[in-house]
């Protein structure tokens, strides 16, 4: 063993400066315990006890087997109402503002305090909710017994939940459950204010839909419940300020647009997105400011303005008039490749056959998979360019066509026998897809056995030469992506065209909702919805992988993860959106674009657009 003297560095500082003082502490501002901002962990917001238990937390996934530090929650903060309806009283009055009744925030999730708004109480006897105007609280009781069980699963849930993944006690002196939409982010008003954004008020349309079950029908529209234990209603406690989503009154409108600033016209005109700049302000006969003067970069004719934004859109529908790019519905695909439609559905997805031990091959013997994986209907996934999902059922491109015919051509005895073994609800097994007897082998064990072997080994490396499955990755149902093909038919469409001429055009009086500030894009765009073949223009003057003002048409749009099921809840058919109405921006996780002209960052889109126009 070797010792070193570590010394430790001196603040003294040479030319006769004073010497650096050591300040012990937090710095200045810091926030911490009772203090911490919503959504980090804080034990300092409400009174409680803590003690060792066996509690089976779960930890890394899975439960301990020692004594757990159990948190034990005093109680709740909504006591002293003394009943659900005299909480949902005092609970559901919200704020006006806007001209609509807003939620009263709540946070919820103790001890991470996530900020939310509250929208529904409930208990054992009912859910209390409140009417758009705020002005009535409304009360749906429970219509049967079936109704109060799945309420008190609901509890039950919540509570152990807690207990289980957190070590939180939840007191059970009165069960109640709070009803809540999570911040999604802020949302500026036409006049300019900003206010944090819960999407209300997208539970009442779905209450009225279906107010026999109000709270089941709030689930679907994103409303998560709480326990009332774990969850605190003070907006004057230190953890409700949180700088990341302060809500702002509207800037005077000379003030926010300042002559010379760069603004994207949003009038419901020709002119729709064309880039210009302030030049001044117009002002009514008091003096009053009340739009911004503009001077607009637009295409000269409207013609061309309109082929223009139009052009990937009937790029594509030409394309389809050919005969390429078209999807076949599932049962028109199964006439044609002379098989029934059950066996088409489990061939094209996720299919398993057992056989005896050896016979399969590797590691995993005994499962061989003989499915084409083009499809995954409960995961709600496809293959683009293979698969796609309409309202009415799955369809299939060509190329999945053409794959599924040479897939039967190579095994045309397995399909066969796939035909009669799909009927049942058993697992298929390597016998019943190779039946000895089809393939004229003999009739002794050993040779069943040989042949079945064979016949795997064949299938794999059919597999193997055919299916490519690094390139079929899946993607979400709601994702749109075109092939090489429809891109290759948008640049080809736009070779063609001359660029159209430009003319600057000067607007007088825009209001401020038709003047969009780059710095205002992440709130007001929410709304729009997106399709492939649409013309789009790059509005962020920061963070953006693109120039600033460039346009281009949309090649794929990424739909992001949802948990919801294949399933519609109410009966049990798939529902989908039409091709034609576009995905809302907020499902959008990305977006492929081709631009119209190269420029240094840009990419071929994995070899599907020319260089740099990615």
């Amino acid at each position: 063993c070797r010792g070193i003297e570590f010394i430790m560095p001196s603040l003294a500082r040479g030319g006769g400066a004073p010497a650096l003082r050591l300040i012990r502490g937090l710095v200045n501002g810091t926030r911490c315990r009772a203090t911490m901002l919503p959504g980090f962990p804080s034990l300092f917001t409400v009174p409680h006890t803590a003690g060792l238990a066996f509690n089976g937390t779960e930890v890394f996934g899975s439960p301990s087997r020692d004594e757990t530090m159990m948190v034990n929650l005093l109680g709740c903060a909504f006591d002293e109402a003394g009943s659900t309806a005299g909480a949902a009283q005092e609970l559901l009055r919200g704020r006006a503002a806007h001209g609509m009744y807003l939620p009263r925030r709540m946070f919820v999730s103790w001890p991470y305090l996530a900020d939310t708004a509250l929208v529904g109480v409930s208990d054992e006897h009912g859910v209390y909710t409140i009417d758009s105007s705020g002005t009535s609280m409304l009360c749906f009781a429970h219509s049967s017994d079936g109704e109060r069980q799945i309420w008190k699963r609901m509890y039950l849930t919540a509570t152990q939940a807690a207990k289980r993944e957190r070590g939180v006690v939840v007191p059970e002196r009165r069960g109640m459950l709070l009803h809540v939409l999570p911040l999604r982010g802020m949302k500026m008003y036409p006049n300019g204010s900003l206010v944090r954004d819960y999407g209300f008020p997208a539970p009442e349309a779905v209450r009225e839909a279906r107010p026999w079950a109000p709270v089941a029908s709030w689930a679907d529209a994103g409303v998560q419940s709480f326990p009332a234990g774990l969850a605190l209603a003070d907006l004057a406690g230190p953890w409700a300020s949180n700088p990341r989503f302060d809500e702002y009154e509207a800037v005077p409108l000379e003030d926010a647009y300042a002559v010379g600033s760069r603004v994207f016209f949003l009038g419901r005109t020709p002119l729709y997105g064309s880039p210009g700049k302030v030049t001044g302000h117009a002002r009514d006969g008091s003096g009053a400011v009340v739009g911004v003067n503009l001077q607009l970069l637009a295409i000269a004719h409207p013609a061309a303005a309109k082929r223009e934004n139009f052009l990937g859109v009937e790029a594509l529908k030409a394309l389809s008039l050919t005969g390429r790019g078209v999807y076949t519905p599932s049962y028109a695909v199964a006439r044609n490749v002379g098989m029934s439609t059950l066996l088409l559905s489990r061939i094209t997805s996720r299919m398993i056959i057992v056989c005896e031990s050896g016979a399969g091959g590797g590691d995993d013997s005994s499962r061989v998979h003989i499915g084409l994986n083009l499809k995954f209907e409960a995961r709600r996934q496809r293959v683009a360019g293979y698969t796609r999902r309409a309202p009415n059922g799955w369809q299939y491109s060509d190329r999945a066509i053409a794959l599924i015919a040479s897939y039967k051509a190579a095994f045309p005895d397995m399909f066969a026998n796939l035909e009669r073994a799909v009927k049942h609800d058993s697992q298929t097994t390597a016998a019943q897809c190779f039946a000895p007897a089809a393939y004229g082998a003999a009739a002794d064990g050993a040779s069943n056995g040989a042949h079945i072997a064979g016949e795997i080994k064949r299938l794999k490396q059919w597999f193997k030469a055919n299916v490519d499955s690094n390139a079929m990755s899946p993607v979400s149902t709601e994702s749109e992506i075109l092939s090489k093909e429809q891109v290759d038919a948008i640049v080809e469409a736009r070779a063609a065209t001359t660029p159209p001429a430009t003319r600057a055009v000067v607007v007088s009086a825009v209001r401020r909702e038709a003047a969009l500030q780059p710095a205002n894009a992440q709130y007001l765009l929410g709304t729009q919805s997106l399709m492939v073949g649409h013309r789009v223009a790059f509005v962020a003057e920061r963070g953006a992988s693109a120039l600033f003002g460039a346009r281009g048409y949309i090649v794929a749009i990424h739909a992001r993860e949802t948990a919801q099921p294949a399933s519609h809840p109410s009966n049990g058919r798939h529902v989908d959106r039409p091709q034609q109405e576009g995905l809302p921006a907020d499902k959008i996780q990305m977006v492929e674009i081709l631009l119209d002209k190269p420029f240094a960052n840009g990419t071929t889109l994995d070899g599907k657009c020319p260089p740099y126009r990615g």
